[in-house]
């Protein structure tokens, strides 16, 4: 099966290798443990302790693709010349 991440064709059988469904699981056990319904990717990799933030982004996309993780919102950073990062924020359940 492929997808689009990021603008980028993507085989889900080659970015499902054992380390990232584990990891997948990893995220979803957050969710379940965390009052907070909504994380961004530096608040996973903080509460995964891990340093490899691309490894959580494809973890993401495979629970996007199974409909098991959803995008809910945007995190917003002011940068000092006036531009803004938007973070993405996910959650366990669909926002409409």
């Amino acid at each position: 099966m492929d997808f689009t991440i990021f603008g980028y064709k993507v085989s889900i059988a080659k970015i499902a290798t054992p380390a990232t469904k584990q990891l997948s699981q990893k995220i979803l056990d957050i969710f379940s443990a965390s009052d907070k319904e909504e994380l961004d990717i530096p608040e996973l990799c903080s509460l995964l302790k891990a340093t490899d933030e691309f490894a959580v982004m494809k973890a993401i996309s495979i629970l996007q693709n199974q409909k098991k993780l959803f995008f809910a919102s945007f995190n917003k950073i002011y940068r000092e010349d006036g531009g803004a990062i938007y973070l993405p924020k996910y959650s366990k359940s669909e926002h409409t």
